[in-house]
């Protein structure tokens, strides 16, 4: 078997060679296209252009064409310069403009889908909203709001004094109506009139907090009606016009979004999708659907959703019900190890804190995997094929899992304490394995890291025999990060405090009397003793 690098934590984006994936017939030229694989199912805003739902995610963008059923994506590797946008907003020029988590702006011409990178000078920054009016674009930072002239495509200024709030507070989200823009804060509303002489002066803004009337200072989202706006807050929803403030309700509530569908008001909430139905008085549509974020009508009036987890919703009012559109790919972001199987499926544990089970891909479709189908602990960090096409599944406290998958069904086999197999860390019960290999010989090796006993490598052979390596073999420690062979089979054993063993076991786990250990540290010039 050849030799295992160190596998490494890639979060955010899960970069694969589609050559590899898709049978690219280019390996021979030694040409490789990359491609980025992302989890698009937290929608952070949608719009609709000509049949098409354009969704910004946590991994891209994507557009879903409600006619064919069918979805298309942008990441870093189709033209976008991150895999993070934050917001967008389309202009009047058929263009749409996407902040970015780089400090640039996309411009995406909606009808043919090119993109263009427009960096932000003088400094990168963070965009958390964009929004648009009289060719210009209005950018809520981290330290203010920035205005951006589209047709230069530049900063004409940057306002940072926010009226009475302190200097540059984080602005999380704009609105703009008519010629008075409007910014959500965590210590609640600023506004001004756009035609101000100098936005950059604290007193052309006025300012709206808990003091005022608002029920939390913590402002998520804006909309019209006629001359009213309303204000999403961390509790609940109010109105304001004239300069005043009423209570709206869905007190309790964080709002994540606010729209007006037609002349309806709707909110979204963790908790359900909400329409107004009367001044004060909401409905919520039911079934509820939590964690909305977004919230679009299309041309035929139906209503979607955008979701923080799987993507986009359609409510079917005739029966009634939400039904799910996800989009494909992955069910997350965060990669902690991964393996083909004999199949040429690759499987992926998705990391000790995500706590999303493990991913499969067999080449044409994404299969998430959790406790709902049986998996022990949804925290997965190791992963390993062995001879027979089983998966082993590390976790941080439930051991190890053992998964064959069959026709019509997924068994799933703990190897814990019982039977002295593995052993606990701290609690007797608790089983931690962060790392499995698959070695010479088809055996199986196993990281039982900071077990009690000291006995943290663990050899299983084909015949299901186990052997174990400990601290009085000359292991040097049971913090172990990580495990790989070399070419010449030994066992290099990586620490987080106490460097590097290299164990030459001569093939044979079974026989410790023919067994060489090193060990390498800072005493050998190691420049340091925690391995990462």
């Amino acid at each position: 078997m050849p030799a295992n690098n160190f596998k490494k934590v890639c979060t955010a984006a899960l970069i694969l060679i589609t050559s590899i994936l898709y049978n690219v017939n280019v390996i021979n030229s030694q040409t490789f296209f990359w491609r980025s694989i992302t989890f698009q199912g937290e929608v952070r805003g949608m719009l609709l252009h000509s049949g098409n739902i354009w969704a910004v995610t946590g991994g891209g963008l994507f557009t879903y064409n409600i006619a064919s059923n069918s979805f298309r994506f942008f990441d870093n590797t189709t033209g976008l310069s991150s895999n993070n946008p934050s917001s967008f907003v389309s202009d009047n020029q058929g263009r749409l403009w996407v902040g970015m988590d780089d400090g640039s702006l996309n411009v995406i011409r909606l009808d043919d889908a090119t993109i263009k990178r427009v960096p932000i000078d003088p400094e990168p920054v963070v965009i958390n909203d964009v929004v648009f009016s009289d060719n210009s674009l209005y950018l809520a930072l981290d330290f203010g709001i920035s205005h951006f002239l589209t047709g230069k495509e530049e900063i004409k200024a940057t306002f940072r004094n926010l009226g009475s709030f302190t200097v540059n507070t984080a602005v999380q989200r704009l609105f703009i109506s008519g010629s008075r823009i409007w910014a959500g804060t965590e210590k609640g509303i600023a506004t001004a009139l756009l035609t101000s002489p100098n936005l950059q002066d604290p007193q052309f803004w006025d300012n709206y907090t808990t003091l005022d009337g608002l029920p939390s200072n913590k402002v998520t989202d804006f909309t019209v009606k006629n001359d009213t706006v309303f204000v999403g807050t961390g509790n609940g929803v109010v109105r304001i016009s004239d300069g005043t403030i009423a209570i709206e309700g869905l007190g309790g509530r964080t709002i994540n979004h606010l729209a007006n569908i037609n002349g309806e008001i709707f909110a979204a909430s963790n908790y359900a999708v909400s329409r107004r139905v009367a001044p004060g008085n909401w409905a919520d549509v039911l079934p509820n659907l939590g964690n909305v974020q977004a919230l679009i009508r299309d041309d035929e009036g139906m209503l979607w959703a955008g979701h923080k987890k799987k993507g986009i919703y359609v409510y079917d009012e005739y029966e009634p019900q939400w039904v799910n559109v996800p989009p494909p790919g992955p069910g997350g972001n965060t990669f902690e190890d991964m393996v083909f199987d004999g199949e040429r499926r690759l499987w992926c544990a998705t990391g000790q804190t995500a706590g999303n089970g493990v991913y499969m891909f067999d080449r044409f479709k994404w299969e998430h995997i959790t406790g709902e189908d049986g998996l022990v602990l949804n925290n997965t960090t190791g992963i390993e094929a062995d001879h027979r096409g089983r998966i082993w599944v590390g976790t941080p406290g439930a051991g190890l899992m053992v998964l064959e998958k069959r026709p019509d069904s997924l068994v799933v086999t703990q190897v814990d304490t019982t039977g002295k197999k593995l052993g606990g860390a701290v609690e007797p019960d608790f089983v931690v394995v962060n790392k499995i290999v698959r070695g010479p010989g088809d055996v199986m090796w196993i990281v039982n890291k900071y077990v009690d006993n000291g006995k943290a490598v663990v050899a299983v052979t084909p015949e299901d025999e186990w052997y174990y390596f400990s601290i009085s073999d000359g292991l040097v420690s049971t913090a172990i990060r990580d495990i790989a062979f070399d070419y010449s089979g030994r066992l290099w054993i990586a620490t987080e405090n106490s460097g590097v063993n290299i164990l030459d076991y001569r093939g044979t786990p079974e026989n410790k009397s023919d067994d060489v250990w090193k060990h390498i540290s800072t005493a050998n010039d190691l420049t340091s003793n925690r391995v990462t």
